[in-house]
């Protein structure tokens, strides 16, 4: 169970990102009203829903235990990418982060289960592709802001 922070932080991604969709007008067939935002809100908890369940089954099936030492300023970005699509098995063998990975692959192929893509197997490829690098960004960029606040000065 995610403690109270993590999920007020997850809530507040979901209504941002709903926020964003709707602006861009992302999928197009959901109108620019309060029903397309409520339909872009669903999209993005189902999403989340089932990526952070995915992946955290692959994670304890797999005993995956992630960086937790905090990237040094200098090399924050490039650290932060290896940090987030590596880690380490029960073993300590350090791999592929396969279950976030895995997670972002299965959560972005199910939501073509609910989205106007799935009608168009060039569009349902596209939205899948473009899902999967998008959060795969998000994820990356959350490392390096979250270790930058843990390194920042203490004045």
């Amino acid at each position: 169970m995610p403690d109270l922070g993590t999920l007020a932080f997850s809530v507040g991604m979901i209504l941002a990102g709903a926020g964003g969709s709707q602006i861009l007008r992302s999928p197009e067939e959901w109108p620019l009203n309060v029903a397309g935002y409520r339909s872009r809100v669903a999209d993005l908890t189902g999403f989340t829903v089932v990526q952070a369940s995915t992946q955290r089954l692959i994670e304890l099936g797999y005993g995956w235990r992630p960086y937790s030492a905090v990237c040094v300023r200098e090399r924050i970005v490039s650290c932060a990418f290896e940090r987030t699509f590596t880690g380490f098995d029960r073993n300590g063998i350090r791999h592929r982060n396969a279950p976030l990975i895995v997670g972002v692959l299965v959560a972005s192929t199910a939501s073509l289960l609910w989205r106007p893509e799935r009608y168009d197997p060039a569009e349902a490829l596209g939205f899948v592709g473009s899902r999967v690098v998008a959060t795969s960004a998000g994820a990356w960029a959350g490392r390096v802001v979250h270790d930058w606040i843990a390194t920042r000065p203490v004045r």
